[in-house]
């Protein structure tokens, strides 16, 4: 099940639409229909409307996805959120843009962890 509704944005629309997974509607904008897509993810306290100007200035060159994590934007929240929790509702959604092909850029934790500034070694 999902949704759809959005103003247009200049020279590019933005939509926001929704898609439930497990029981929960989770709401993402979106932009452009062609290319590869890239999915951003917001930090805390924030939402995808954070990514407003990526998804106007990439709209063309890919399909850009920007997810609200439960609890923001306009998802519906989570009790007792945790990291692994929003991990598992990304991998759940990502799988509708399928064939997944990613490439994680952590921008906010390694801000704040040297422990996780270095990407993790993807044989382990």
């Amino acid at each position: 099940m999902s949704g759809q509704r959005g103003p247009r944005a200049a020279g590019a629309e933005i939509v926001r639409r929704f898609v439930e997974l497990h029981g929960r509607r989770v709401s993402y904008l979106t932009a452009g229909d062609s290319g590869p897509t890239i999915l951003l993810i917001h930090g805390s306290g924030v939402s995808a409307r954070s990514w407003v100007n990526q998804l106007r200035g990439l709209v063309g060159a890919v399909r850009v996805v920007a997810i609200d994590l439960p609890g923001h934007g306009e998802s519906d929240p989570m009790r007792h959120a945790s990291v692994e929790q929003y991990g598992g509702i990304v991998a759940n959604f990502s799988t509708h843009w399928a064939p997944v092909r990613s490439s994680l850029r952590d921008t906010h934790w390694a801000a704040r962890s040297p422990s996780r500034s270095r990407p993790s070694d993807p044989t382990r």
